[in-house]
């Protein structure tokens, strides 16, 4: 199952998902991307306008996942998603995908982590073989299909701590390169059917995000990203050419921040440790608070200013799904409300231009 490798024991709780590891150098050459390409014309619900008919902005919340590894959690939130859109109340995720698990383990070699690292480096594992990678790579194209949008998460999940201006450059060129295979079929049974264009954004594993990631995102023309921390009521902002729309800081427990991130929530419950069993009191309380959590995080902001919410999880079911039904329960909730727009980051940056911001 996809997630966050369990040696990574360095976090910092309150300021964001931030823990790391140190690593060097493959130079690629930059590769810019060209216009983003219009989501599938076919969707049954489309976002248009930018004030509900009282005059009011409306409220968007983009939900994405991280890593995307696991076929079955693929499948379980497209089956989701097409659910939430049957009730109309419909749901677009974003996944930031690892391109590593595209890459079969016995061509791992092909990718050169920057800043020192060893050939073939992976802090999360590979792709098995050919047809576990086309399967992976069908539901990526269904998910774009669907409306939901496909971002990049980097390659091997290192964090980039440290990392200089031409680190970075290779990290993001090895993505377009492995995409660029599963484009051709090499390595899969199914072709990727993505375009270049559509993979605007971008999420640093473990939000190592600085002035050279910065840099080199709007080097590779990326539209947003998605790497910093902001308090609540932030509205996403400029850096350079590109939309930064950071995670946020949110009431927990009514004593502390915590980042609105699921990873976050399971090192504040068990010290990143699967402890907790569904039907004990311990794993309801939990559940409980992380649920109020997200709901108060959306409450606030929907009776206030309706700034952009922004919420991150894995393809990973910590301490026994715990954090994996909060998710549902909470977007089921969130996304039936009156003037509520559950979309992909893309969607939400097209109505913040929309609205001038």
């Amino acid at each position: 199952m996809g997630g966050i490798p369990q040696y990574i024991t360095a976090f910092f709780l309150g300021v964001g998902l931030m823990f790391g590891v140190g690593f060097a150098v493959h130079e690629k050459e930059t590769v810019k991307h060209t216009a983003v390409k219009a989501a599938p014309q076919h969707l049954s619900h489309a976002f248009t306008g930018t004030t509900t008919p009282d005059g009011k902005p409306y409220q968007y919340v983009s939900f994405a996942f991280d890593g995307s590894r696991s076929l079955a959690e693929w499948r379980e939130t497209l089956d989701f998603a097409k659910a939430m859109d049957a009730s109309t109340s419909p749901l677009h995720f974003t996944y930031f995908i690892n391109a590593i698990y595209l890459v079969p383990e016995a061509h791992k070699n092909i990718y050169h982590p920057p800043h020192g690292n060893p050939v073939g480096l992976s802090l999360i594992g590979y792709g098995r073989d050919a047809k576990e990678i086309g399967a992976r790579i069908a539901l990526i194209n269904e998910a774009y299909e669907s409306g939901h949008e496909i971002g990049s998460h980097s390659v091997g999940h290192i964090p980039g701590y440290g990392w200089s201006v031409d680190d970075w450059k290779s990290e993001f060129a090895q993505f377009n390169d492995i995409l660029d295979r599963v484009r051709k079929g090499v390595d899969t049974d199914v072709k990727l059917t993505v375009p270049k264009e559509a993979v605007q954004g971008f999420r640093a594993p473990d939000l190592a995000a600085d002035a050279n990631l910065d840099t080199v995102v709007d080097a590779f023309g990326f539209a947003y990203d998605a790497s910093h921390v902001a308090p609540t009521g932030v509205w996403p902002h400029m850096i350079g050419k590109h939309m930064e729309m950071p995670l946020t800081l949110i009431p927990y427990k009514g004593k502390r921040k915590i980042l609105s991130m699921d990873y976050n929530f399971y090192v504040a419950d068990s010290g990143a440790k699967d402890i907790l069993k569904k039907g004990t009191p311990a794993w309801q309380k939990e559940h409980d608070a992380m649920l109020a959590a997200y709901m108060n995080y959306f409450t606030t902001t929907y009776n206030a200013s309706r700034v952009p919410m922004f919420i991150g999880h894995h393809f990973s079911e910590w301490n026994d799904g715990l954090y994996w039904d909060v998710m549902k329960e909470a977007m089921t909730a969130i996304c039936s409300k009156p003037d509520v727009r559950c979309a992909t980051y893309q969607e939400t940056l097209t109505y913040m231009k929309e609205m001038g911001k």
